[in-house]
């Protein structure tokens, strides 16, 4: 009789262990179909249709002593579209003009005229964009360099760099375009 409630529960334990692990197998299988969408979506994206939101998470500015700081989410974003880049991005920093009292970002403007170039590298896409615009308190338009790096997972650096602000970075991730960002 022993051993038939020993062997009972035996039989149970194999068979819970044999359930638990097809469940992580189950875990493990769907999300590595859940990664291989969201690549391919964010291939579409980057490479073939050139629009993606860039959404910012954290700040950090290129001038030392200034610390990162975690940003407001959806409130801070570059939206990349075919024809046309809107970019809402707080700046902290050093001005290399006398525009510095200003209370607007230069990183905040809209921009029609840029080049857009991207290569994919071991799993990720380095977009590099040059954009001339006119942030409304200055009198001439400002060269902006921009600097993409998207990876697999969703997630961005963006470096901007322009000859009248201190240079810029942004931790974030990737959306699909939209208008009303």
């Amino acid at each position: 009789m022993k051993k038939i409630v020993l062997l009972a529960l035996l039989c149970s334990l194999i068979g819970t262990t044999a359930m638990a692990q097809t469940k992580a197998e189950k875990r493990k299988i769907q999300k590595t179909e859940q990664l291989a969408l969201q690549s391919q979506q964010l291939e579409q994206m980057v490479l073939q249709e050139h629009k993606f939101t860039f959404v910012a998470e954290i700040a950090y500015s290129q001038m030392p002593g200034l610390n990162s700081r975690q940003l407001a989410s959806k409130e801070y974003f570059m939206a990349i579209g075919a024809d046309k880049i809107s970019c809402a991005l707080p700046f902290y920093g050093r001005s290399y003009t006398s525009n510095s009292l200003n209370r607007i970002s230069p990183l905040s403007f809209e921009s029609k005229s840029f080049i857009y170039q991207v290569k994919q590298n071991d799993g990720k896409y380095l977009v590099q964009i040059k954009a001339k615009a006119t942030v409304d308190y200055e009198l001439t338009p400002i060269d902006y360099n921009i600097s993409i790096e998207v990876f697999d997972n969703g997630t961005a650096v963006v470096n901007i760099n322009s000859s009248k602000y201190s240079n810029m970075m942004f931790f974030g991730h990737i959306v699909p375009f939209s208008d009303e960002i």
